[in-house]
């Protein structure tokens, strides 16, 4: 087996796609790009990376994969999402925390049940990235910094820096069944 290097962020976002305990990084990896689970233990692939890996690249393919289940194609508004992501009042936010807290509220309008059960799969290997309360959100860390997510019942980190930021909304919103454009479009404006 080959060992490759990956940055924090791009491992915290493997890390966050474990659905079993005990559930390997290349389980995942394995699960994520529909490959076929080993079956021999002496069968695993060896890979060598020479590039740099695109973090953007990788949640990008994640999306892509995502089998949104039926009642996740019905549910959200892309056309009300998207359209809210083109208007001046998202455009002249300077900061990228109100930004984020303003899309997140945005989806919530759109489709609260998709949100809140999206809300329970977005999560880090270690931490909540969302919850109704700032106690749960700070039980993975006093320096979460949670906020109040405008006219809803939800909290959310805000210490996150713009590239997980951007993982936490992609994760929301594939979950959510949003389309892939309107996923990478959200991401460009934070």
């Amino acid at each position: 087996m080959k060992k490759i290097e990956l940055d924090d962020e791009l491992y915290q976002y493997i890390a966050a796609q474990t659905k079993d305990i005990g559930e390997s990084a290349s389980q995942i990896l394995r699960r994520l790009l529909s490959l076929p689970p080993l079956t021999e233990p002496g069968s695993k692939i060896k890979v060598e990376i020479s590039e740099p890996i695109d973090t953007k690249q990788i949640v990008k393919k994640a999306v892509d994969i995502s089998e949104p289940s039926e009642e996740k194609q019905l549910a959200p508004d892309s056309a009300g999402l998207q359209s809210f992501l083109d208007s001046a009042t998202l455009a002249n936010v300077e900061h990228s925390v109100e930004r984020f807290l303003l899309m997140l509220s945005e989806m919530y309008k759109h489709n609260q049940a998709l949100f809140a059960s999206a809300s329970e799969t977005t999560r880090g290997r270690k931490r909540l990235y969302l919850a109704t309360s700032q106690e749960a959100l700070e039980e993975g860390g006093k320096t979460c910094k949670p906020r109040a997510i405008p006219d809803t019942p939800f909290w959310v980190i805000t210490n996150a820096n713009t590239g997980r930021k951007r993982i936490i909304i992609a994760q929301l919103m594939a979950s959510m069944g949003y389309a892939h454009h309107v996923i990478e479009k959200a991401c460009e404006k934070i």
